[in-house]
């Protein structure tokens, strides 16, 4: 007997027939991207700390009061608004988001001094923080904002284990941080596998309030047809098309297994489709296909 394969190159219509003395059939497996190198800039330098120690000046939501000592009617405590201004008695409007406790009180013992006042005093306290948080969303057990304190802030590895872990579809090996800074949003692509198994000190990646951390879930292969339970699967790599057929609850009783197609799209765009004798490669005659994230599996029902 021999086996017929047919390999369709998307556009082209070729047809090629291989027999039996090539006992290999496959398609061309689409090279994985590499993944990419850790953005060093996020390693715990000092200008990701300085924009830490930044992020915890005050902000809106913040609660301070502001009072001259000696002086029981000069006395203010008050919520940042958004706009981040607070009014004090014979001060005026004072900017105080993205400053510290002690710019606030130069800049009111600025605006006082002359004005009855020679030398003074004024005490900012913060009497509480809003919470400033970083955001991790997708394939995780627990998405949603978690806070970071000044003196202990979360870094990657840990934010993903306060999650609850990955789920069993997500991609682990690349992760996405979307960054707010003041030359514009960035977008680093982090391999987390590397940083997570990584002994070196220092390895791990600080965050940042405001940081939005986005897991991805892993590509699927999508079984098509005459198949007990149709549907997206996630496979491991080196899994073969009769191990997706049978994570696919096995073919049905009208199925055509002379016939089942295999589709994958190239890194180059085209699409090629192999048509795969199942019974043959169950009989040892041909090996098995190995298949990839992207591949579609479609088993037509039988003609007859």
């Amino acid at each position: 007997m021999r086996l017929l394969v047919l390999l369709i190159i998307a556009g082209c219509g070729s047809v090629v027939k291989q027999g039996v003395h090539k006992p290999t059939l496959s398609l061309p497996l689409s090279s994985p991207p590499s993944p990419p190198p850790l953005p060093t800039e996020l390693l715990n330098d000092k200008a990701t700390k300085a924009a830490l120690r930044k992020a915890f000046l005050i902000s809106p939501g913040d609660r301070i009061q502001i009072k001259v000592v000696g002086h029981s009617d000069l006395q203010v405590e008050a919520v940042v608004p958004a706009n981040g201004e607070i009014s004090f008695p014979g001060a005026g409007r004072i900017k105080v988001v993205g400053r510290s406790p002690q710019q606030i009180e130069n800049s009111i013992a600025a605006a006082l001094r002359g004005k009855e006042f020679v030398d003074p005093q004024v005490v900012v306290t913060i009497t509480s923080l809003a919470p400033r948080r970083v955001f991790v969303l997708g394939a995780v057990k627990r998405p949603g904002g978690y806070e970071t304190l000044l003196a202990r802030p979360l870094t990657l590895v840990r934010l993903i284990a306060l999650a609850g872990g990955f789920l069993d579809a997500a991609d682990k090996e690349v992760l996405i941080l979307l960054r707010r800074t003041p030359s514009g949003d960035k977008r680093y692509l982090i391999p987390f596998s590397a940083l997570h198994n990584s002994k070196k000190d220092g390895s791990d990646i600080l965050l940042l309030p405001g940081d939005v951390v986005i897991v991805r879930e892993q590509q699927k292969i999508y079984v098509l047809g005459s198949v007990a339970s149709p549907g997206g699967y996630v496979v491991e790599p080196g899994m073969t098309l009769t191990h997706v057929l049978a994570l696919a609850g096995g073919l049905t009783r009208l199925a055509d297994p002379k016939r089942v197609r295999l589709i994958r799209r190239l890194t180059n765009g085209s699409v090629r489709i192999a048509v795969v004798d199942i019974d043959q490669v169950f009989e040892g005659r041909v090996s098995d296909v190995l298949v990839q994230p992207g591949d579609v599996i479609f088993v037509p029902e039988s003609l007859f």
